[in-house]
């Protein structure tokens, strides 16, 4: 499991309060990478409240309450959990989003997928978003979201 307490001492100002987490350690550097860019993106820490970092349906998840208008923040949190359906939620290493037999979704890497006890098959990783500034892409070659169409009508 990824441990609060060493998210909480790398990152006292951003990480503090009651804060759940429920993922395993191979996604530690991506929920690093993403508080590294909160922090880069100039938020200053009092505007930010860390609430929970988790797995849900074999996709990282990061759920913060942000000051209202900062899709930047939105998107940094989108972003590390597109990139987290690559890498093997128990390593970190490379890895391919699979779908248990029994239903449930994970990334696993070579490894790891060979060490479940229930068969696995791919699935195709989720790449597209919409969000209400637009529809976004991830772009695994340039790691980065890409902004491909407008927003839909609801």
């Amino acid at each position: 499991m990824l441990e609060l307490d060493e998210l909480r001492r790398q990152y006292p100002d951003f990480v503090r309060g009651k804060v759940s987490v429920r993922c395993l350690s191979g996604w530690r550097e991506l929920v690093e990478r993403a508080l590294d860019e909160v922090i880069a993106a100039g938020l200053p820490p009092a505007e930010f409240e860390l609430l929970e970092v988790r797995e849900k349906f074999g996709r990282l998840r990061i759920s913060a309450l942000t000051p209202a208008g900062r899709r930047d923040i939105a998107r940094i949190f989108i972003l590390a959990g597109l990139r987290s359906q690559f890498a093997c939620e128990q390593c970190g290493e490379t890895g391919k989003s699979l779908q248990s037999s029994d239903g449930w979704r994970l990334c696993r890497c070579e490894r790891h997928a060979a060490e479940c006890p229930v068969p696995l098959s791919p699935v195709r990783p989720i790449l597209q978003v919409e969000m209400p500034d637009g529809v976004w892409r991830f772009d695994r070659t340039r790691d980065q979201l890409v902004i491909v169409g407008s927003p839909t009508d609801g």
